[in-house]
């Protein structure tokens, strides 16, 4: 009898153990890759609180914040460099965190980014479309400029084209902060409806304007890579 107390104490022990284990593994941190070439490799972050991210093999890249930072305070910019052989993300928040790591695998050419950033400061509107009250600053601010990449933040407001027919020398990556129906931001034609978190890849040399054809504005980071 005292023996088959003892053994089913240890089966209840050995069971709390195991759901004690389930518990805090339940929620492990995700490192998604969603797009992968020979110049880019995108990751998708979601690190649980108290977790922290694998840095193995991870390159020079930007970090594009879609929800509070690591410490679960608001972002100070909405992306941030993270050089090669950076320490693992630890998420000390006590919600989970989340974001998009844009991973440079090739390396920076001697040319500068070949940028004509969508709504810099000073470029004139396009003529038929709707101006808008939002003042250029609002619009469009530099995030990171260094010999890697340049990454930049955009406002488009309703009904509005960007600019002019263009292209750039280099891919660029559109992460969305607020959605809506863009068209311009990939090789494709026509409109595609968007959302937080959702980025967009439009390669190299593709002639392309933005259009935001909703009735909300759309709040994206690009990030060009040189």
């Amino acid at each position: 009898m005292a023996v088959s107390r003892l053994l089913a104490g240890l089966a209840i022990v050995l069971i709390g153990a195991s759901s004690t284990h389930n518990r805090v593994s339940a929620a492990p941190p995700v490192d998604r890759v969603e797009f992968e070439n020979a110049s880019l490799r995108i990751h998708r972050l979601s690190v649980a609180p108290g977790e922290r991210t694998a840095a193995q093999g991870l390159g020079d890249g930007v970090l594009v914040y879609l929800t509070a930072d690591l410490e679960g305070q608001r972002p100070r910019t909405e992306a941030l460099w993270q050089a090669a052989g950076s320490p693992p993300l630890e998420n000390r928040a006590s919600t989970r965190f989340e974001a998009l790591f844009v991973e440079l695998r090739a390396g920076s050419s001697d040319a500068s980014a070949s940028i004509i950033p969508e709504l810099a400061p000073g470029l004139q509107p396009v003529p038929g479309t709707i101006e808008t009250y939002v003042s250029r600053e609002k619009m469009f601010a530099s995030l990171i400029d260094n010999g890697r990449v340049t990454v930049s933040r955009h406002h488009v407001v309703p009904l509005r084209w960007t600019d002019r027919y263009h292209r750039h020398s280099r891919e660029a990556v559109y992460v969305y902060l607020r959605g809506g129906e863009v068209s311009g931001s990939t090789a494709e034609i026509g409109y595609h409806h968007t959302r937080r978190g959702d980025f967009d890849v439009l390669p190299a040399n593709q002639w392309h304007t933005l259009y935001n054809g909703s009735n909300d504005p759309i709040d994206f980071v690009v990030v060009w890579p040189k």
